[in-house]
Formats: C-alpha cells, structure tokens, sequence
C-alpha cells in the first residue's frame, strides 16, 4: 500500500523545452493514473504535452535561471551549485570506497572521475557565468 497520494514535480516548463522538460512531463504523465499530480512550472504554452488529470499551477515568470528577480536567480544558482557539490562528495566517498575492494578499482575510479566533473560544472556553467554577468 502506497502512503504517497500527492506528488509536485517541479520545472521551468509545462511543455518539451529540452530533456529535462520531457523527463518531468513523461513522469508525470505516468504518475497521474495512481496518484494526485501537481506540476509547478514558471513558463506555460498550449502546446503542453500534460495530462488532464495533472494540476497545473503556473507562475508566468518564464524560465527561473534568467529572472531579472536577482535573489530569485542567486537562490536558484546557489541550489544546483550546491546539488553539484553534495554529488561530488558522495561520489568522492564511493568512488574511494570502491578502491578500497581491490576487485572494484576501475568503478572507484570511474566515480571520482565523475565527481570532478561535477565540481567543473559547477565552475564552468554556474559560477563562471554568474561571474561573467555581474562583471558587465
């Protein structure tokens, strides 16, 4: 038995903008026929691919990452680059995990090479943008 009866999944977009968008609106359309689905998105179109049955709750800010709202881009930023850097650890720590079992190195390897590439998303995408911005 299922505790869950409501579930909010929330994107920029209620329709397909890119691969995020889909996977959103693809798990929410398969979410609807068993639970109660709300889809929170700051930018709506007609062309939303959304289930019926899906509550659509739209703020009409378009797309978070480029509000003029300086706190409501910091906020946001300061989320993903600190989603980055959680993902990094806890890659680090299995990836080192995985070297000490001398049977799972390449794995272990394969981990923290993923968690580097984590810390330079965060440099490249994030901070070296919001950077680049606010020197202008």
């Amino acid at each position: 038995m299922n505790k869950f009866k409501n579930i909010v999944i929330i994107n920029d977009f209620d329709y397909t903008q890119g691969g995020a968008s889909k996977v959103a609106i693809d798990t929410a359309n398969k979410l609807c026929c068993d639970y109660k689905v709300f889809f929170f998105s700051g930018d709506t179109k007609e062309t939303s691919s959304l289930n019926k049955k899906i509550i659509k709750i739209c703020t009409n800010q378009g797309e978070s990452l480029k509000s003029k709202n300086k706190f409501v881009r910091y906020f946001l930023l300061g989320c993903v680059t600190l989603f980055y850097l959680v993902s990094s650890i806890m890659l680090t720590y299995v990836g080192i995990t995985f070297i000490k079992d001398k049977d799972s190195v390449p794995f272990g390897i394969f981990l923290i090479v993923l968690a580097v590439a984590c810390i330079y998303i965060i440099y490249k995408s994030l901070i070296k943008k919001l950077i680049t911005k606010e020197a202008k």
